[in-house]
């Protein structure tokens, strides 16, 4: 029979089951003992193609013969080893678990088989040696731990006697290195020792874990250990790991169940390798898990990688028996201290840049003969200072003009004085500072430290300023762990037992635990799948998911957010096997097909010919809405897609729900005419074949769509025009046109704000009035108007207006009509009963980013879409069964009115700017002016005093100035001062103080007589334009104006 035909079948599968549970040894024995020589030596017969040549009957009879005959007897002696009794803190434990029974460890269950006898037993090989109990644990080494080879059979002890039974309960079991119980020897016979006291001193009873292993004590855990305790000299134990009443799923990514030595490992954040993974073929008997078969995985542990510079007293003779929180923290205080030294010296961030040169910047120029340029880097200086402030670079020393040899530019934050001397000292300062130290803590675990290129990134310079490299190296440890595990993946018990401290702290938490794992998974499933690691870890669900703290607070290693980034990766890809790019799309589509409905497919059309890939997603329901549309909008955005993967979105307006809704959307990865002129017959004809209803348009049909808005492209605008050209009817149309383009003046409109936008831009450069003009080309009255606005614009002195027209120029038979209704053959009444703006399109695109996300993989962009449809589907049906509108105030009206406000509200606010900005331009001028006057007077004091000599002036209120008479004194009468001050002097005529002056008791000589002085000179000089005459006497001395005001 074909070996396709019997895979199917049910021989074939029993025959796998046989050769599984007998193993390939045994197929490979049997294929041997069988089959001549030659034959084997083909090498057709193995057990991977068994069902094609195996004979079940008589392989199952070799098989039975071959175990029957070389089954050992064991000897009926036990052994009888002495175990030391435990420690007294761990006394209180339990020593034996329920199923084991407890009268002799020696002994199996009484409901066990007889085991078959033979003459002749085969003899074993030695049973690997186990430590002493006095022994220390670093003295357990792998070939301690190799796990025996047991027989295929179960093995059974032989049956005891009363009598031997009584001799062996007060041994305890365990075993030596020079044991040999196993041998062929038979059993001597023992002379029966006296009877002693029956007060006599009981010892411990050992634990049984399997034949050739046991330990005084037994300790339960119901979860795996981040770091197992080990067992300190003088004492003995192992671990229990029963994780029956543990609920969580533990499987792989196959959804197959872990093992237990999986869990362990996983959970544990010691590294442990090296040895021996467990057989499965080889299995163990372990009695204190009720004798299943588990297989036995022995490893080492993996020790931690350091810097070669690492001069730690911590890891000098460390022992870690238990977690050592404290041995832990100051090690990573040790780096920070380390890493704050590197940032706070100038030498050491020189020596970073010089290191960072050497060892990772290579010269990138390959000789003609193809080998790359071994020249060293060398400072060169430039010709001129760059904008970093640096003088110089670091080049190749074999630099050659037009080749591209090795150009570094010196960081920024770089002494350069410090680097050029380091360069041309060959890496050594002339003069290090004291304070730097080569000495390093860099620590990491073996996961990380066995990576990439295991260069130390702190810089040690030593003592005599010379820069050293520091290496990652392993630092080894002999710790051991020893794992028993049920190979029924089902049972979720193991045994631990590990021995010999750790000579390193423990390592912090950066590896990911179950709990951490399952906390954040549950992050990711209610922040949803479009999230990122900033999303997720900020979303409200997550912020009452860690009761308001980071996800840092549940596992350490969610400080990584690269570990959060491929949980989120691997949550998003569980159910897309096939990725999220184009062939995850393409699986997508395909499970729609076979497990949904035709009303419920989503991706209606795909493809991928002549380089064209475009999708095209469409609920039918939503389709079916175009069928009452009177137009329909068609816009790109670009922004929910990652790469170049485009959204084209179909947008209608529902007049009887006023509703707006997105009917359909295309991606695709370009925006030419050839993959539009593929979308467009796409769309209509997909909508037709969901929907049972052929799309209509008004200008051919007499019904349908009235107008198809776009934004101005013109690959879609041509492409549209193909397409119509092909669906006109001209005897239902009466319109006879076959060029693409005039065709699409009677239903294709042009968004007006997106012109709108580039005349906006043409106005930075263009006068007012031009633009003015400009700006009117959408509503010139005929094509006499057009063709003189095209010459004008053809003869502009602005370069930006010409290169305008002429871009309009080539697709004048359809933009002018499609913005102007006047050459429009749109009827007038459609004109105004549609839209002249893709403000709809424009309004969907963030509604859908703000309920999807952005910068999506295409697939994940697919299906959030989806799920926005569908909730968009049903809002449209609840809104018809409820006879209930989402939004009742959103009627042409009620829009209308709302526009109108909103305008009214831009155009009183851009008043006001105008008002405020024409008075802050008032404001300036009179500044400007002010200035100048100020100018001007200072010159003119600079003239005054070159004049009249005069340097300083009297300062303010140094001296009180003197009152000029007012009319009374003019008069001649003289009152007492009503000032109470005397400073301020009393008041008289006029005349009384000429005559009072006059008639002194002495005179002056006429030559010592002051001389008087005038204003020659200085007639009209009044540059405040003060009326002089007429002076206030507040003005003269403020503390006189209550009297002359």
């Amino acid at each position: 029979m074909a070996w396709n035909s019997l895979a199917n079948s049910a021989t074939a599968d029993k025959i796998r089951q046989i050769v599984a549970a007998a193993g390939e040894d045994q197929v490979s024995r049997y294929i041997h003992e069988t089959f001549p020589p030659p034959l084997v030596a083909i090498g057709y017969y193995s057990a991977e193609n068994a069902p094609n040549w195996l004979d079940i009957d008589k392989f199952m009879g070799w098989l039975s013969r071959s175990f029957q005959s070389s089954h050992p007897s064991l000897p009926s002696t036990p052994m009888h080893h002495t175990v030391p009794r435990p420690s007294q803190q761990h006394s209180q434990r339990s020593p034996l678990p329920a199923t084991y029974p407890s009268s002799s460890p020696s002994v199996l269950p009484s409901s066990s088989p007889m085991p078959p006898t033979s003459s002749s037993a085969a003899q074993f090989r030695p049973l690997p040696s186990i430590p002493g109990r006095s022994e220390h644990r670093n003295a357990a080494t792998l070939s301690d731990f190799e796990p025996e080879e047991p027989p295929p059979v179960p093995l059974l002890r032989s049956v005891v006697t009363t009598s031997q039974l009584k001799r062996q309960r007060s041994a305890a079991i365990s075993i030596s290195s020079d044991s040999n119980s196993d041998s062929e020897t038979p059993p001597t016979t023992r002379k029966r020792s006296k009877k002693k006291s029956k007060h006599r001193r009981e010892e411990p009873q050992a634990i049984v874990i399997s034949k050739q292993f046991s330990v005084p004590e037994l300790r339960t855990v119901t979860e795996p250990q981040s770091c197992w305790s080990i067992p300190r000299p003088g004492e003995d134990f192992a671990y229990l790991l029963d994780m029956r009443e543990d609920e969580r799923e533990w499987v792989n990514k196959k959804k197959e169940p872990l093992s237990m030595i999986a869990i362990i490992k996983a959970e544990d954040q010691d590294a442990w390798g090296q040895g021996t993974g467990g057989s499965l073929t080889k299995a163990t008997k372990v009695a204190a898990l009720d004798n299943v078969l588990c297989q036995v995985a022995s490893h080492r542990c993996q020790g931690i990688y350091k810097c070669s510079q690492l001069d730690l007293p911590l890891l000098n003779n460390h022992q870690r028996y238990e977690p050592d929180d404290d041995a832990m923290r100051e090690l990573w205080e040790a780096e920070r201290a380390v890493n704050v030294r590197d940032t706070s010296s100038s030498h050491i961030r020189a020596a970073s840049f010089y290191r960072e040169v050497h060892e990772k910047k290579k010269c990138p120029f390959v000789r003609p003969d193809g080998s790359p340029c071994p020249g060293k880097p060398v400072y060169r200086k430039l010709k001129q200072m760059n904008y970093d402030g640096k003088y110089g670079f670091i080049g190749c020393q074999f630099y050659a003009p037009n080749q591209q040899h090795r150009f570094v530019s010196i960081y920024r934050d770089a002494d350069e004085h410090l680097v050029l001397e380091l360069f041309q000292n060959n890496g050594e300062f002339l003069s290090p500072p004291t304070a730097i130290s080569a000495s390093c803590a860099r620590v990491l675990p073996p996961r990380q430290g066995g990576k990439g290129d295991q260069v130390c990134p702190y810089s040690h310079v030593d003592a005599f300023g010379k820069i050293l490299k520091g290496k990652i190296i392993h630092h080894s440890c002999d710790a051991t762990i020893r794992i028993f595990a049920p190979i029924d993946r089902t049972d979720r018990r193991a045994i631990v037992y590990l021995s010999g401290p750790h000579n390193h702290p423990r390592h912090p938490e950066t590896k990911l635990t179950r709990k951490g794992k399952d906390a954040y998974k549950t992050a990711i499933t209610l922040a949803g799948p479009n999230s990122s690691v900033l999303r997720t870890d900020h979303a409200e669900t997550s912020v009452k998911l860690f009761d308001g703290m980071p996800p840092i607070s549940v596992s350490g290693a969610l400080a990584n957010p690269r570990i959060k980034r491929k949980m989120i990766y691997d949550f998003t890809t569980v159910d897309n096997p096939y990725g999220l790019g184009w062939e995850g799309v393409v699986h997508f589509q395909q499970k729609m097909r076979d497990t949904m409905p035709p009303e419920k497919r989503y991706i209606q059309f795909l493809t991928s010919d002549d380089g064209v890939q475009f999708v095209l997603t469409m609920l039918p329901y939503l389709g079916n809405r175009i069928h009452v549309a009177k137009v329909s909008l068609h816009d790109n955005t670009y922004v929910r897609v990652h790469g170049i993967w485009k959204e084209w979105e179909v947008v209608i307006w529902d007049d009887k729900l006023d509703f707006r809704t997105t009917i359909a959307r295309v991606y695709s990865q370009h925006e030419s005419k050839e993959v539009f002129a593929k979308m467009w017959p796409a769309l209509w004809d997909t909508i037709a074949r969901v929907t049972g209803v052929e799309v209509k348009f008004k200008f051919i049909h007499g019904e349908g769509l009235r107008a198809v808005l776009l934004d101005g492209n013109k690959p879609q605008a041509q492409a549209l025009g193909l397409d119509l050209v092909l669906r006109n009817k001209p005897h239902l149309s009466g319109v006879y046109e076959r060029d693409p383009q005039k065709i699409l003046k009677y239903i294709l409109r042009t968004c007006v704000f997106h012109i709108q936008r580039k005349f906006a831009e043409m106005a930075k450069v263009v006068p007012d009035e031009e633009m003015g003009r400009i700006r009117r080309c959408l509503y010139l009255k005929d094509h006499a108007e057009l063709n003189i606005f095209i010459e004008q614009c053809k003869k502009s002195d602005h370069k930006v207006v010409r290169d305008w027209i002429s871009d309009k120029d080539s697709i004048k038979e359809w933009f002018w009509p499609s913005i102007n209704e006047f050459l429009s053959e749109i009827p007038r009444e459609d004109w105004y009963l549609t839209p002249g703006d893709t403000n709809l399109n424009e309004s969907a695109h963030p509604y859908t980013n703000q309920h999807t996300g952005t910068n999506l993989p295409l697939l994940v962009a697919i299906q959030t879409a989806y799920k926005l449809d569908l909730q968009t589907e049903a809002k449209i049906k609840l809104m018809e069964e409820k006879c209930v509108l989402i939004n009742h105030n959103n009627s042409k009206t009620m829009r209308s009115r709302r526009n109108s406000s909103r305008r009214e509200s831009h155009h009183r606010k851009a008043v006001e700017r105008m008002e405020a900005t024409d008075e802050l331009e008032a404001i300036d001028l009179a500044l400007t002016q002010q200035a100048e006057a100020t100018k001007q007077l200072k010159e003119r004091k600079k003239e005054i005093r070159a004049v009249t000599g005069v340097k300083k002036t009297k300062k303010r209120g140094e001296k009180s100035k003197a009152a000029l008479p007012d009319a009374e004194e003019m008069a001649g009468v003289i009152e007492p001062s009503p000032h109470s001050s005397p400073a301020q002097g009393t008041r008289l005529r006029f005349e009384e103080l000429t005559n009072y002056t006059s008639n002194l008791e002495f005179e002056l000589a006429p030559e010592l007589e002051p001389q008087q002085f005038t204003l020659d000179g200085f007639e009209g000089f009044n540059p405040l334009g003060f009326d002089l005459e007429n002076l206030p006497y507040s003005y003269l001395d403020p503390g006189l104006a209550q009297d002359f005001d």
